[in-house]
């Protein structure tokens, strides 16, 4: 997952310099959008059963999280194939993909309130792999 991240750093980087191939960066987004299509995501989980609906709904945000990344990265290749692209758009896009940790935060919120809520409770912790 972090070399998710420096690519899509890179691309940023590159656009808010100014100075890039545009087929150079619409080839190497196509990559990143491969690379976050085949990442499997893996969280720690804290929960009270084994076989919880707790596992599943986790799985289920993961799921959500990377498909909107998926989906975030695809409508910033559209953008930037336009003739003329939003610079400013695709900044403030690719900067809310790096400031949010790739839309994970509704899901470590869940977590730490379930963890919390657990904490009464026996809990185990799991690997929880989203792909």
């Amino acid at each position: 997952m972090n070399d998710l991240k420096t690519s899509i750093l890179y691309i940023a980087t590159a656009i808010e310099i100014g100075d890039y191939n545009k087929k150079n960066i619409l080839n190497r987004l196509d990559e990143i959008i491969v690379q976050s299509r085949e990442t499997v995501f893996v969280y720690e989980v804290y929960a009270t059963h084994r076989e919880d609906k707790q596992k599943n709904t986790f799985f289920q945000y993961g799921r959500g999280c990377k498909a909107k990344v998926v989906s975030t990265l695809e409508d910033i290749r559209a953008e930037l194939s336009a003739k003329r692209p939003n610079k400013r758009f695709i900044l403030w896009m690719l900067n809310n993909l790096l400031s949010t940790n790739l839309y994970q935060g509704k899901l470590q919120k869940q977590m730490k309130k379930d963890r919390k809520l657990a904490r009464t409770t026996t809990t185990h912790t799991d690997k929880l792999e989203v792909y």
